[in-house]
Formats: structure tokens, sequence, C-alpha cells
């Protein structure tokens, strides 16, 4: 059995560590278009079942295909598995974004289902702005005036 006074500042300076690692990392990297973090979270017995994780967000092709991403390592016995690799690629077809294709792979313990390890998938992101419902379902012709001479 832990203490919760031993959990919380094992948690604290978790914290502190990742707080430290993604200074140091801003400052080293200084690149706009990506991003690179890192994750220390720990459990209910502290370090003992901890997960490390680094993040990774940026974007290329002139900020149309975009990435993030965890990868990391779980020191978790009740986990099904101890790699951590969720990621998320965007592909914007269109540069306002309005039309999009995603790919994806996220880890399933951290949800209901387990039947799996990893769900994965392939879709299609429509954006549309609206100011009423009927804007959403219909498309208008915009009305364009004629010049006159």
């Amino acid at each position: 059995q832990y203490s919760q006074t031993s959990l919380a500042m094992q948690s604290f300076l978790s914290g502190t560590i990742s707080q430290h690692i993604n200074t140091v990392l801003s400052n080293v990297i200084n690149n706009n278009n990506w991003n690179f973090g890192a994750n220390i979270s720990t459990g209910t017995e502290g370090f003992n079942n901890a997960e490390y994780e680094g993040l990774l967000s940026g974007c290329l092709l002139n900020n149309r295909l975009l990435i993030n991403g965890q990868f990391g390592y779980r020191d978790n016995d009740n986990a099904t598995t101890s790699f951590i690799g969720d990621f998320d690629i965007k592909y914007l077809l269109f540069p306002n974004g309005n039309l999009a294709i995603n790919v994806y792979n996220k880890t399933n313990d951290r949800y209901f289902t387990r039947n799996s390890l990893n769900t994965q998938g392939l879709g299609i992101i429509m954006k549309k702005d609206f100011k009423r419902i009927s804007d959403l379902f219909f498309w208008r012709k915009r009305n364009r005036t004629k010049e006159t001479k």
C-alpha cells in the first residue's frame, strides 16, 4: 500500500519533470511547424505503474498534412499492451479545411471495449459553417448582382 502523501508527491514530481522536459524541447527545437513534448504520469502505485509518453504534432505540405501522435511505454501489468501508439493524420483536400481525409490509430485500453488492442480507421471529414439548421442540409446559390451599364 502506498500512502496518499507519497502518491501525491510522486504525481507532483512526474508533472514537474514533464514540464521541464517540454521547456527544454521547445527551446532546443524552436520550430513553428513541429511541436514535441513529453508526459510522465504516475498510476495508482506511483512510479511502479507509470506511463511515459512522447508527444508529436506538426504540419507538412503547406499546412495541409496535419500529424498528431503519442508514442510511449506503459509500466502497468493490468494493461493489455505496454506500447502506446496513438496517432491521427489528417490531409486537407482544400486549403480552407472544408474537406479532409483522416487516418488514425487509437489504443483501446483507455475505453470500455477491450476486444482488440487498437482501433484503426479512415474517414472523410466535411466542415460547413451555417447560421440556421436549414443551411446545414440545403445548399443555396449565392445571389450575385449584375452590373448595370
